[in-house]
């Protein structure tokens, strides 16, 4: 079973000064930002970071003109005539073709320091997709988030909750129309195979947020909508429990741990290999030693029983006690507040 040690440790290492309040939970960063200040005339740029996991360009395009972005391969292309970030080109190569428009800063990735105890329970989500197959169905509309900042490249998770257009995260994931500008919604981010440790990047649907519609510290919850819906639609949807979940309810957690391709913890050895289920309850909170890390923030806790979200995950603690160092808030303290938006 793995879950986070400190995350105060994790906030002081991770977040600038000044950023949040002392001890409260923070995005995981897995990637790094840096002024660029390039022109585009002509030939493609290429900007090449070695063992970089993707790479991210912010634009400056005039009016009346366009950047057509690749991959090393060509596979992945997008052309944008507006200013702004791109969508994330996974690998360690972009290459960028435009006869006036100018790269302003760029952000690449890297894999995110892991801090944990115990045994790793979680694994590829398609590993469950015949022994378990509607709780692999439920997974579909589970989503990573991928966060550019001045300080850094950030990661959590997020979901779709309703048939529209809405997602919900975590607040400290993001909780601004400033941050979401940075935001990249991907969804089916995951391995093809169950013992695959790759993703097929032609299969990976990108979304932006489209406006924040509410937000929470506490309970820590951000719910925004997202563009172009119809995109996403197919993934299926999430509904929030409206009743207190019990303690001993076996759930699962669909994730993208450390920004991982998506994981499902369903078993946990702390629990003698048994299933993950809720081992505490307070008047906020859901308790579990169900493997989570960070980037994890803002996955759903599904019960097994309903296959309704019982708590969004918001905190990784200590492996110490039974009822669990993980923690949620709960789904019946969250719908009262967001059910006017759904």
């Amino acid at each position: 079973m793995k879950v986070l040690v400190s995350a105060l440790l994790l906030s002081a290492l991770l977040v600038p000064a000044g950023t949040a309040a002392a001890g409260q939970p923070q995005a995981t960063q897995d990637g790094v930002v840096a002024a660029a200040a390039q022109q585009l005339a002509g030939p493609p740029v290429t900007l090449h970071y070695p063992g970089s996991q993707y790479v991210i360009a912010q634009l400056l395009v005039p009016p009346g003109s366009s950047v057509e972005v690749t991959d090393a391969t060509g596979r992945q292309r997008r052309t944008y005539t507006a200013s702004g970030w791109t969508y994330s080109v996974e690998g360690d190569t972009m290459l960028l073709t435009s006869s006036s428009a100018r790269i302003v800063r760029t952000a690449r990735g890297f894999r995110p320091g892991e801090k944990l105890c115990g045994d790793e329970d979680f694994r590829n989500v398609t590993c469950y997709a015949k022994s378990h197959p509607w709780t692999y169905e439920h997974s579909k509309a589970v989503a990573r988030l991928r966060m550019v900042r001045p300080e850094g490249v950030f990661v959590c998770t997020a979901w779709r909750i309703g048939e529209g257009d809405r997602m919900l995260t975590n607040n400290h994931c993001f909780s601004t129309e400033d941050q979401a500008q940075g935001v990249e919604v991907q969804f089916n981010y995951q391995c093809g195979t169950c013992d695959s440790t790759t993703v097929d990047t032609e299969q990976v649907i990108k979304v932006r947020p489209a406006g924040i519609l509410t937000t929470r510290t506490n309970p820590d919850f951000t719910l925004y909508r997202v563009s172009d819906p119809g995109t996403i639609a197919h993934f299926g949807y999430l509904e929030l429990a409206t009743g207190a979940a019990d303690v001993g309810e076996p759930v699962y957690i669909p994730q993208h741990p450390a920004g991982r391709p998506k994981q499902l913890a369903i078993h946990d050895d702390q629990l003698g290999g048994n299933r993950c289920e809720i081992g505490g309850r307070s008047a906020t909170r859901l308790h579990y030693t169900c493997d989570t890390l960070g980037g994890s923030s803002g996955s759903p806790v599904l019960s097994r029983n309903s296959h309704k979200v019982i708590a969004l995950h918001a905190l990784g603690a200590t492996c110490l006690g039974t009822s669990g160092g993980n923690s949620g808030y709960r789904s019946d303290q969250i719908h009262p507040l967001i059910e006017e938006y759904l």
